[in-house]
């Protein structure tokens, strides 16, 4: 009977592997999505630790453990997945962000929709966006982009090396407001035209009063609303590949700061 083992040394390895990814995972788009079985995501994640495992696995430097440092070492490693799931995350929440002011200033603020990836009920806009930054981020693969971030992640922060000064709240606080500029940026062609034609129906309702401007105001801004999103989304692939540039510095810059020095 031949009888096989496992090193315990390459069984933490995976271990760590797979807990970092995990907690990258936990925060992107459509992965996370209520719709998607717990049992798919799960294999997901072991399916890519499994790949990504003889590429990663020599440089990974652990020494033997006890149960206490090996509790350490899990949750700081689910911790760091969990901070560069959350800083990619910002983009897509961006994107919803945009569709809140499109929907509001559009007048569908009211018309609201179920999001299938997070089952809450949000404006129509915002769901096209959420899945409109999801589509372009995958045809920009972006998804190659989330796994050479995991593969540099081990490079510049290395098991057990985990820190977490003062200036790590600053600095999340800092990533965090990058969701509104997103959002603005996303939205604001049209809100700037749109927010002019207001001026220009308040003016002519003034000169005019005998003109119904609700009446004819409201379908003229949809009509230029949309026609004004779609003249936009030709600029979103372009804004969004900047974007996912700037961001690997921001991660890079991230993951240094947690270094123990």
């Amino acid at each position: 009977m031949i009888i096989y083992t496992i090193p315990v040394g390459e069984v933490i390895k995976f271990t760590i592997l797979l807990t970092r990814i995990g907690g990258i995972m936990a925060f992107m788009p459509f992965f996370n999505s209520l719709n998607v079985p717990v049992s798919t995501r799960i294999a997901f994640v072991l399916g890519l630790s499994w790949l990504l495992y003889p590429v990663l696995s020599p440089a990974l430097k652990v020494p033997a453990l006890g149960l206490g440092s090996m509790t350490v070492l899990i949750g700081g490693e689910l911790l760091i997945g969990l901070l560069i799931g959350l800083i990619s995350r910002f983009l897509f929440v961006g994107f919803e962000l945009a569709g809140q002011l499109l929907g509001f200033q559009m007048g569908f603020s009211m018309i609201n929709a179920i999001d299938p990836q997070t089952q809450v009920q949000t404006t129509v806009l915002s769901v096209s966006q959420s899945l409109l930054g999801l589509l372009v981020f995958l045809g920009l693969d972006g998804h190659h982009w989330l796994i050479t971030a995991v593969c540099e992640s081990f490079i510049y922060l290395a098991p057990l090396k985990l820190h977490l000064p003062s200036s790590v709240s600053g600095a999340l606080l800092q990533l965090s407001g990058e969701m509104f500029v997103i959002g603005f940026k996303l939205a604001a062609p049209v809100l700037v035209v749109l927010t002019l034609t207001d001026v220009i129906f308040a003016i002519i309702g003034r000169a005019a009063p005998q003109v119904q401007i609700m009446i004819i105001g409201l379908p003229l801004k949809n009509i230029l609303g949309f026609f004004l999103l779609s003249i936009s989304f030709y600029f979103v692939p372009i804004f969004v590949s900047q974007y996912l540039t700037t961001l690997h510095g921001r991660i890079t810059a991230l993951l240094h700061l947690l270094v123990l020095k």
